[in-house]
């Protein structure tokens, strides 16, 4: 499991394994920006948990996608498409639980190139 931090100030987002940031409120620095902010992973404050999952067998829950498996490439493009974002629900291999799309770490590259495609049409 990934923890992913979040600067409050300048939005950048680093990734460090969950098992190494303490519990509780924990004070740290931007490498970004240079300001201090809190996290605290057991309340997810400016910090979001990311699981890392196998690479195929992925099922995705809209309509126009079920009864079908992917691999992490293809559910990759379908981010970049806009057919599934992070809010969409996606079922993992070899899990019955869903959980969202946001909380893959694999995924999170191609919510970055969505985000800043996005960003540049406007």
């Amino acid at each position: 499991m990934l923890a992913q931090i979040i600067c409050p100030s300048c939005s950048r987002k680093s990734q460090i394994a969950y098992e190494k940031l303490p519990p509780g409120k924990l004070k740290t620095t931007c490498q970004t920006c240079r300001k201090q902010f809190l996290v605290d992973k057991e309340q997810e404050v400016n910090c979001q948990i990311l699981e890392q999952y196998a690479e195929s067998g992925w099922e995705v829950r809209i309509p126009a996608c079920q009864g079908m498996t992917y691999d992490l490439e293809d559910l990759a493009k379908l981010v970049r498409s806009g057919m599934v974002s992070r809010d969409t629900h996606v079922v993992p291999p070899g899990s019955r639980d869903t959980v969202p799309a946001a909380r893959v770490a694999q995924l999170e590259r191609a919510f970055e190139q969505w985000d800043q495609r996005n960003r540049d049409k406007s």
